[in-house]
C-alpha cells in the first residue's frame, strides 16, 4: 500500500483514485490466499500418494 500511495502521488493520481486502486489489491488477495491453500493441499496429497 505505501508504494501505491507514493507512486500514485508522484504520477499525480488523486487520493480517491489511489484508494480505489488499493482496494482492488486487497480484494484480489482473498482469492489468491484461497488458491494458495488449495495448491498446498494438493501438493500434500501428491506427496502422500508418491510415498505409498
Amino acid at each position: 500500500m505505501p508504494l501505491a500511495l507514493i507512486a500514485g502521488s508522484i504520477r499525480g493520481i488523486p487520493l480517491g483514485w489511489q484508494l480505489i486502486d488499493i482496494s482492488f489489491g486487497v480484494v484480489g488477495a482473498v482469492p489468491a490466499v484461497v488458491a494458495r491453500r488449495l495448491t498446498q493441499r494438493l501438493e500434500r496429497m501428491r506427496a502422500r500418494a508418491a510415498a505409498v
